[in-house]
Protein backbone atom coordinates (compact mmCIF):
# COMPACT_ATOMS: atom_id res chain seq x y z
CA UNK A 1 0.00 0.00 0.00
CA UNK A 2 1.45 3.48 -0.63
CA UNK A 3 1.62 5.80 2.49
CA UNK A 4 3.72 6.38 5.49
CA UNK A 5 7.07 3.82 4.96
CA UNK A 6 7.07 3.71 8.91
CA UNK A 7 3.97 2.54 8.82
CA UNK A 8 3.68 -1.46 9.21
CA UNK A 9 0.89 -2.80 6.50
CA UNK A 10 -2.13 -5.06 7.53
CA UNK A 11 -2.34 -8.41 6.95
CA UNK A 12 -1.76 -10.11 3.54
CA UNK A 13 -4.76 -10.65 1.53
CA UNK A 14 -4.45 -14.22 1.26
CA UNK A 15 -4.46 -14.18 5.03
CA UNK A 16 -7.50 -12.83 6.44
CA UNK A 17 -10.91 -14.43 6.49
CA UNK A 18 -13.72 -12.38 5.49
CA UNK A 19 -16.90 -12.12 7.07
CA UNK A 20 -20.00 -13.46 5.35
CA UNK A 21 -22.61 -10.77 4.21
CA UNK A 22 -25.08 -11.73 6.41
CA UNK A 23 -22.94 -11.70 9.39
CA UNK A 24 -21.88 -7.84 8.68
CA UNK A 25 -25.81 -7.18 7.99
CA UNK A 26 -26.70 -8.99 11.02
CA UNK A 27 -24.08 -6.73 13.24
CA UNK A 28 -25.32 -3.35 11.56
CA UNK A 29 -28.91 -4.50 12.60
CA UNK A 30 -27.60 -5.46 16.52
CA UNK A 31 -25.70 -1.97 16.25
CA UNK A 32 -28.71 -0.02 15.00
CA UNK A 33 -30.75 -1.50 18.03
CA UNK A 34 -27.92 -0.46 20.29
CA UNK A 35 -27.19 2.85 19.33
CA UNK A 36 -30.88 3.42 19.93
CA UNK A 37 -30.48 3.49 23.70
CA UNK A 38 -28.96 7.10 23.22
CA UNK A 39 -32.35 8.00 22.53
CA UNK A 40 -33.44 6.52 25.69
CA UNK A 41 -35.56 3.84 24.28
CA UNK A 42 -36.26 1.57 27.14
CA UNK A 43 -33.61 -1.12 27.51
CA UNK A 44 -36.53 -3.76 27.64
CA UNK A 45 -38.42 -2.63 24.22
CA UNK A 46 -35.12 -3.51 22.57
CA UNK A 47 -34.54 -6.23 24.07
CA UNK A 48 -37.83 -7.88 22.80
CA UNK A 49 -36.97 -6.70 19.47
CA UNK A 50 -33.90 -8.23 19.67
CA UNK A 51 -35.37 -11.51 20.51
CA UNK A 52 -38.29 -11.05 18.08
CA UNK A 53 -35.97 -10.44 14.82
CA UNK A 54 -33.81 -13.33 16.18
CA UNK A 55 -30.50 -11.06 16.42
CA UNK A 56 -30.11 -11.39 20.78
CA UNK A 57 -27.96 -15.05 19.50
CA UNK A 58 -25.50 -12.12 17.75
CA UNK A 59 -24.93 -9.88 20.40
CA UNK A 60 -21.74 -8.98 21.68
CA UNK A 61 -21.08 -10.22 25.79
CA UNK A 62 -20.36 -6.67 25.98
CA UNK A 63 -23.81 -5.76 24.21
CA UNK A 64 -25.31 -8.51 26.67
CA UNK A 65 -24.10 -6.66 29.70
CA UNK A 66 -25.23 -3.01 29.00
CA UNK A 67 -29.19 -4.92 27.86
CA UNK A 68 -28.80 -6.14 31.35
CA UNK A 69 -28.79 -3.05 33.27
CA UNK A 70 -31.69 -1.00 34.47
CA UNK A 71 -30.04 2.38 33.13
CA UNK A 72 -27.19 3.55 31.24
CA UNK A 73 -24.05 6.05 32.82
CA UNK A 74 -23.63 9.00 30.78
CA UNK A 75 -20.26 7.59 29.82
CA UNK A 76 -21.64 4.42 27.82
CA UNK A 77 -24.29 6.55 26.61
CA UNK A 78 -21.66 8.80 24.93
CA UNK A 79 -19.44 5.24 24.16
CA UNK A 80 -22.77 4.11 22.02
CA UNK A 81 -23.01 7.40 20.21
CA UNK A 82 -19.93 6.46 18.37
CA UNK A 83 -21.82 3.63 16.78
CA UNK A 84 -22.65 4.87 13.58
CA UNK A 85 -19.70 5.42 12.25
CA UNK A 86 -18.85 1.69 12.45
CA UNK A 87 -22.48 1.10 10.60
CA UNK A 88 -21.04 3.40 7.91
CA UNK A 89 -17.96 0.89 7.30
CA UNK A 90 -20.25 -2.41 7.81
CA UNK A 91 -23.06 -0.79 5.19
CA UNK A 92 -20.57 0.18 3.18
CA UNK A 93 -18.98 -3.45 2.74
CA UNK A 94 -22.16 -5.33 1.47
CA UNK A 95 -23.05 -2.55 -0.66
CA UNK A 96 -25.26 -0.30 1.33
CA UNK A 97 -23.74 2.66 -0.29
CA UNK A 98 -21.11 3.16 -2.34
CA UNK A 99 -18.89 5.70 -0.37
CA UNK A 100 -17.79 6.45 3.03
CA UNK A 101 -17.04 10.54 3.95
CA UNK A 102 -13.00 10.63 5.44
CA UNK A 103 -13.55 13.84 6.50
CA UNK A 104 -16.96 14.03 7.60
CA UNK A 105 -19.07 12.29 10.02
CA UNK A 106 -21.31 9.72 8.87
CA UNK A 107 -24.52 10.07 7.01
CA UNK A 108 -26.76 9.10 10.42
CA UNK A 109 -30.11 9.45 7.55
CA UNK A 110 -28.67 7.66 4.85
CA UNK A 111 -28.05 4.58 7.60
CA UNK A 112 -32.03 5.07 8.57
CA UNK A 113 -33.49 5.03 5.43
CA UNK A 114 -31.66 1.97 4.56
CA UNK A 115 -31.48 -0.13 7.48
CA UNK A 116 -34.73 -2.11 8.72
CA UNK A 117 -35.29 -1.53 12.23
CA UNK A 118 -37.97 -2.40 13.61
CA UNK A 119 -38.78 -4.52 10.21
CA UNK A 120 -38.44 -8.09 9.41
CA UNK A 121 -34.36 -8.40 8.51
CA UNK A 122 -35.17 -11.11 6.18
CA UNK A 123 -35.12 -9.34 2.26
CA UNK A 124 -32.23 -7.29 4.43
CA UNK A 125 -30.10 -10.08 4.86
CA UNK A 126 -31.07 -11.31 0.99
CA UNK A 127 -30.21 -7.45 -0.42
CA UNK A 128 -26.67 -7.95 1.11
CA UNK A 129 -23.50 -8.58 -0.94
CA UNK A 130 -19.75 -8.46 0.12
CA UNK A 131 -18.38 -6.01 -2.32
CA UNK A 132 -14.93 -6.80 -3.56
CA UNK A 133 -12.63 -8.37 -0.93
CA UNK A 134 -9.82 -6.58 -2.27
CA UNK A 135 -11.80 -3.39 -2.06
CA UNK A 136 -12.31 -3.93 1.44
CA UNK A 137 -8.58 -4.84 1.73
CA UNK A 138 -7.94 -1.33 0.28
CA UNK A 139 -10.40 0.25 2.78
CA UNK A 140 -8.36 -1.62 5.82
CA UNK A 141 -5.39 -0.30 5.13
CA UNK A 142 -6.77 3.26 4.80
CA UNK A 143 -8.65 2.94 7.70
CA UNK A 144 -5.89 1.81 9.56
CA UNK A 145 -3.67 5.12 8.39
CA UNK A 146 -6.72 7.52 8.94
CA UNK A 147 -6.79 6.28 12.72
CA UNK A 148 -3.16 6.82 12.81
CA UNK A 149 -3.08 10.24 11.92
CA UNK A 150 -6.08 11.38 13.90
CA UNK A 151 -4.39 9.81 17.20
CA UNK A 152 -0.92 12.18 16.22
CA UNK A 153 -2.99 15.41 15.40
CA UNK A 154 -3.31 18.07 17.98
CA UNK A 155 -6.11 17.40 20.74
CA UNK A 156 -7.00 13.61 18.39
CA UNK A 157 -8.47 15.24 15.71
CA UNK A 158 -8.30 15.32 12.25
CA UNK A 159 -10.12 18.08 10.31
CA UNK A 160 -13.17 18.82 12.48
CA UNK A 161 -13.66 15.75 13.98
CA UNK A 162 -12.88 13.27 17.34
CA UNK A 163 -10.25 10.57 16.90
CA UNK A 164 -13.02 8.31 17.86
CA UNK A 165 -14.58 8.12 14.15
CA UNK A 166 -11.21 6.70 13.26
CA UNK A 167 -11.03 4.42 15.95
CA UNK A 168 -15.07 3.03 15.30
CA UNK A 169 -14.43 2.30 11.20
CA UNK A 170 -11.29 0.96 11.96
CA UNK A 171 -12.87 -1.36 14.34
CA UNK A 172 -15.50 -2.40 12.06
CA UNK A 173 -13.05 -2.72 9.23
CA UNK A 174 -10.79 -5.12 11.43
CA UNK A 175 -13.90 -7.36 12.25
CA UNK A 176 -15.22 -7.28 8.34
CA UNK A 177 -11.94 -8.86 7.90
CA UNK A 178 -11.57 -11.17 10.44
CA UNK A 179 -8.70 -9.81 12.73
CA UNK A 180 -11.25 -11.22 15.64
CA UNK A 181 -13.88 -13.08 15.55
CA UNK A 182 -14.96 -11.58 19.18
CA UNK A 183 -16.42 -7.75 18.17
CA UNK A 184 -15.72 -6.83 21.87
CA UNK A 185 -12.33 -7.49 21.37
CA UNK A 186 -11.63 -5.94 17.90
CA UNK A 187 -7.78 -4.22 18.32
CA UNK A 188 -7.43 -1.22 17.13
CA UNK A 189 -3.29 -0.18 17.27
CA UNK A 190 -1.98 1.82 15.42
Amino acid sequence: MVGNPHLPEIEPIDELDYRNAKEIAERILVLGYIYALTFDVEIQVIKEELVFYNLNKALSDYEKKLLSKSFLSKQEKADISWLPEAIEVLGWAIGLWTNILFMEQCDEDRQADNIPIKQDPDGFYRKAKLISKVEIYKMADLMYRMHWIAKRREIGNLGTYSNDVYMERHKAINWIIGINNNWDEIQTDT
